[in-house]
């Protein structure tokens, strides 16, 4: 175990989180940080799928990364050590156990007493970073395009939150967010990278759950909704329980964007929640390393040819249909090829002309690429871990089994895309990883944009 006196003479790493310089169109927006709970185990994903898209695609002069470890454990001080020398250079928080041993249940399908602590972590973001926003990512999120104002905040400055409308009392989570706030589950608002929380929501956020449960303490809380482990909803998610506090009592506070389904009625069908809103992150988990090098080549292409500054101008020459190439997984979670649409809102709430506002949005901003972005793009496919593999179902009843092999069996299906070899060949011409050949472009001009 670490002793906290080995702790003496380290720096004090300071929570306020950089300002953007002067002149930079960030500097209007909420002060920001990118926050994620991890261990030293999870370095690999951590390095080469977050770490490495965030370079790519996040925009370098806002905000902060902020990764929060254990505080007891010798290993995670030598790796967060190690992990403030990478780009991202993230500041390093380290979060000590709770006072009560009890407060972390464990028992949850495929998931233990880790698991508990990194909800209960992300419960107390406000005290690791002042910023104004957090945005909470997991350790294998992948962005996949390149980030812009419009798709963090809408005109008034306000987080975008994407959930999908949960009218079913039966649906993942909803039992143990209604015994957390005492109200019934709007919506599933684990649908997003990075999710947004506003500092100020999580004060008013805890307290409310321990009104509502009833206790003085906040570990008291926690264990009651993390023990609800439901047969069909399963256990609990901090962002529902959070963000579902957030709808009914600071709603005015964010920009919301459900999903409206079959069931769904008033406003969450009138195109009053129900839009639609891209995303530029989502879940590395249930992608093979292919399939995720593909995500970050084709963000850097569509993005650089929409700007006009592809690591090898010559090529850009043959990306003129490369404009119609669908961006699909903006516009799905988990690439399980369902697409956000809401027909009944017509064309603006279409995938063809959200992508395009988005690219708009990207000319405007004037992303700069890292200096070695053609290094970052053209990694070889190996680079990345293997996240296809089935998750782990220790303690699980079978009725869960048998939804986790139903969500891989989606992810299957949907993970090559329409037009990927025609993007792959565009690719690897605009960041000189594979000149095109004559026949190469017979070959794209032959294929149907996707």
């Amino acid at each position: 175990l670490w002793d906290p006196k080995d702790d003496a003479d380290s720096p004090v790493v300071s929570k306020v989180p950089k300002s953007p310089p002067a002149g930079s169109v960030w500097a209007a927006y909420p002060s920001y940080a990118l926050w994620v709970r991890t261990f030293a185990g999870e370095r690999l994903r951590l390095e080469r799928i977050l770490f490495h898209s965030v370079r790519v695609f996040w925009p370098p002069d806002y905000g902060d990364m902020v990764l929060v470890l254990d505080a007891e454990r010798k290993e995670e001080h030598r790796f967060g050590s190690t992990m403030q020398s990478v780009a991202p250079y993230p500041k390093i928080v380290y979060e000590p156990l709770p006072e009560d041993p009890a407060t972390f249940p464990g028992g949850i399908c495929g998931r233990g007493q880790g698991y508990d602590r990194q909800q209960w972590s992300r419960f107390w973001a406000d005290t690791h970073t002042d910023a104004e926003v957090v945005g909470f990512l997991d350790n294998d999120s992948l962005f996949t395009t390149v980030v812009t104002p419009e798709s963090l905040f809408d005109k008034n400055k306000r987080p975008i939150i994407i959930g999908k409308h949960t009218p079913y009392k039966k649906v993942r989570w909803a039992v143990a967010t209604q015994v957390a706030i005492c109200a019934p589950q709007v919506a599933d608002f684990m649908y997003n990278f990075p999710i947004m929380v506003k500092r100020t929501t999580f004060v008013r956020a805890r307290q409310h759950i321990m009104n509502c449960l009833n206790v003085s303490r906040f570990d008291h809380a926690f264990r009651i909704f993390a023990a609800t482990n439901d047969i069909q909803t399963g256990s609990y998610s901090e962002f529902n329980i959070i963000l579902n506090y957030a709808f009914y009592h600071e709603q005015d506070e964010y920009d919301w964007h459900i999903m409206a389904v079959q069931a769904s009625t008033g406003p969450f069908l009138d195109g009053t929640f129900n839009r639609p809103a891209l995303r530029v992150a989502t879940h590395a988990r249930g992608l093979s390393d292919a399939n995720i090098s593909y995500y970050v080549r084709q963000g850097y292409c569509l993005g650089c040819i929409s700007l006009g500054n592809c690591h090898v101008p010559e090529a850009m020459r043959d990306a003129q249909s490369a404009a119609r190439m669908k961006h699909y997984i903006m516009f799905n979670w988990e690439h399980t090829g369902h697409m956000w649409t809401e027909r009944r809102l017509g064309d603006s709430a279409h995938p063809q002309f959200m992508q395009k506002a988005h690219y708009d949005n990207v000319v405007k901003l004037q992303h700069v690429w890292p200096g070695d972005v053609a290094d970052l793009v053209n990694v070889n496919e190996t680079f990345y871990p293997d996240c296809s593999k089935p998750p782990d179902r220790t303690g699980c009843r079978e009725y869960n089994v048998r939804i986790h092999v139903k969500g891989m069996e989606r992810k299957q299906f949907w993970q090559w895309e329409h037009g990927q070899e025609k993007m792959n060949l565009l690719c690897g011409a605009l960041t000189g990883r594979a000149p095109l050949t004559k026949n190469m472009q017979a070959r794209m001009r032959s294929t149907k944009p996707s």
